[in-house]
């Protein structure tokens, strides 16, 4: 058993005075992440999982409801999230991050723990991040995958490792995992 701990989770945000940051904090087995916890106090929001027990977050200190991811099934009708632009196009990726948002119906730069848990909740449908570290996603993956998703990095390895991620309800991630290759 281990700890994989994110004390500031969007730090540069933190750093501003944006609410969007979070503690990020998962317990390993055996290398497996199975427990996950995303807490954002500024947002007044909390996401949690436990392998076999759901993903849950709760609002304002109001009761937690289950979560899932959403439904949509089409890369087209897909809303997507991206960190900065400029960590693609240091690592020589910018026309395939292009390539990606053109392929959806939407994109946003929600960045950092808030965009995995938004697909998590079902509010976003895709969130891809270019440079990730495993104290950024350890907690994520039971959270997204306890709702019904998927996270892998960009080579579709389920990993928490680090690199690369992209999170997604499921459907449309071999999609997305398609235009990244390219």
């Amino acid at each position: 058993r281990g700890w994989v701990l994110d004390p500031i989770d969007g730090t540069k945000n933190f750093s501003r005075g944006v609410p969007a940051w979070a503690t990020l904090i998962a317990l390993t087995v055996h290398g497996r992440a199975v427990v996950g916890v995303a807490s954002a106090p500024a947002l007044r929001r909390r996401w949690w999982a436990a392998e076999g027990r759901g993903a849950w977050m709760s609002e304002a200190g109001g009761p937690p409801r289950r979560i899932t991811v959403s439904g949509v099934t089409d890369l087209g009708d897909a809303y997507l999230s991206t960190t900065d632009f400029r960590t693609f196009a240091q690592a020589g990726d910018l026309q395939r991050w292009l390539a990606l948002g053109n392929a959806c119906w939407e994109t946003r730069a929600f960045g950092d723990f808030w965009q995995h848990c938004l697909v998590a909740e079902g509010v976003i449908d895709l969130a891809v991040d270019r440079t990730a570290s495993t104290w950024d996603l350890a907690a994520l993956l039971p959270i997204v995958a306890e709702a019904g998703g998927r996270l892998t990095d960009f080579t579709g390895a389920d990993t928490y490792a680090g690199g690369s991620a992209v999170t997604s309800n499921g459907a449309v991630h071999d999609a997305a995992l398609a235009v990244l290759r390219r």
